[in-house]
């Protein structure tokens, strides 16, 4: 009987040393990453473009501390620029780089080019700009 209850006893620790050593520890190698949501929508104004950054796993997730609200943000049709401003609302899906002109449509069978300028900081303080492209053509108007 007691030898029972040191092989019971035994198992029990090894299988307790099992579940704890299992445990990964949260990564200190955080890297930053920017992320952009861009939707054009044909007849509806340039709006509600998102530039977000991803935030260490060791600190709570807060929308509005993501937020990149200092960056230069132009859309291009064709060799005609248009730079976006940033608005903040209490709403996150409010938040983002609109056009100033909001008569300004979406057109249809249009290329537009996206150009953000994103102003970051290296070790040494030294000012460095990181840049994001990217380029849509919009869809025809028609309804099929």
């Amino acid at each position: 009987m007691l030898k029972s209850k040191f092989i019971f006893i035994s198992f029990l620790l090894i299988f307790i040393s099992f579940l704890t050593g299992c445990e990964d520890p949260l990564p200190d190698d955080y890297t930053q990453l920017n992320l952009v949501e861009a939707l054009l929508i044909v007849g509806k104004p340039i709006s509600e473009i998102r530039i977000t950054k991803t935030l260490p796993l060791k600190s709570e997730y807060d929308y509005f501390d993501a937020i990149i609200k200092d960056a230069e943000c132009f859309i291009y049709e064709g060799d005609i620029a248009m730079q976006l401003i940033y608005k903040h609302s209490d709403s996150a899906e409010k938040c983002g780089y609109f056009f100033a002109d909001t008569t300004y449509l979406v057109k249809p069978n249009t290329t537009y080019r996206l150009k953000i300028i994103l102003n970051t900081s290296n070790i040494n303080n030294n000012n460095k700009k990181d840049t994001i492209t990217g380029t849509t053509t919009t869809p025809d108007n028609q309804i099929a």
